[in-house]
């Protein structure tokens, strides 16, 4: 079974989840198996409707206090899930939250990990994924041999694929205990996209900066539409 892990903030689903979760689907159909996705926290969607994206079954542990990462204990509850379920392939988003988990998950489960996917695997001889390198100048292709896999899928490489379809939430009883790091405050920031979460990223060309006309207009664009812009430092 492929296990999704679907990461949220501010009660909303983030939209590189839905892109984990069309990809974790299309590698269960690949291999024949099925698909499910794992939750820790609370939303305020609808998580039945998430079936649309070709899951099955949504695991959650519903307590608030998972709204906040805490790595230590996200990996502890993830590997009993994992355990419960017998789930051979775990998929995780390549942002702040899977870079912090997948390392400890690896290790707890003695799974062996790719981070920053950009394709499905080749299963047709073994389990061979491609990953990027050097900022996306390089691929390579990496072989997992254990029985336990965990993918990190780099954000904004797959598409999203939904359909009509609904999932069963069932409700995991595993106690979150008291954790090692108390967090009093979150201060986000504002007024910008963050570039995974944008539906259309507009790019500068090498040599623009924020005083450029070109890239005066590639701005005022970005703010009318409610889309994110990027822009490469300057070679020297």
């Amino acid at each position: 079974m492929v296990l999704i892990y679907i990461d949220h903030s501010e009660g909303q689903i983030k939209k590189t989840s839905l892109e984990a979760l069309s990809y974790g689907a299309a590698l269960a159909k690949q291999t024949g198996t099925s698909a499910e996705g794992v939750l820790l926290g609370t939303v305020s969607e609808n998580l039945g409707s998430i079936g649309k994206y070709g899951i099955q079954k949504i695991h959650q542990v519903g307590q608030e206090s998972l709204n906040q990462l805490d790595s230590e204990q996200y990996i502890r509850i993830l590997s009993a899930i994992v355990e419960k379920t017998g789930a051979t392939v775990i998929v995780l988003t390549h942002n702040n939250t899977g870079r912090a988990i997948a390392p400890g998950l690896s290790a707890r489960l003695k799974a062996g990990l790719v981070t920053g996917a950009t394709a499905l695997p080749d299963t047709a001889n073994g389990f061979q994924v491609k990953k990027n390198l050097f900022s996306g100048k390089a691929f390579c292709t990496v072989s997992i041999k254990t029985t336990i896999k965990i993918i990190s899928l780099n954000p904004n490489v797959y598409p999203v694929v939904s359909a009509e379809g609904s999932a069963e939430i069932i409700l995991e009883n595993i106690p979150v205990q008291p954790g090692a790091v108390t967090i009093k405050s979150v201060t986000k920031a504002s007024g910008e996209i963050p570039l995974t979460e944008a539906e259309i990223v507009v790019s500068g060309a090498r040599g623009t900066n924020r005083h450029c006309h070109r890239t005066e207009f590639i701005y005022r664009r970005r703010n009318l539409r409610g889309h994110s812009a990027s822009g490469r430092r300057k070679q020297k």
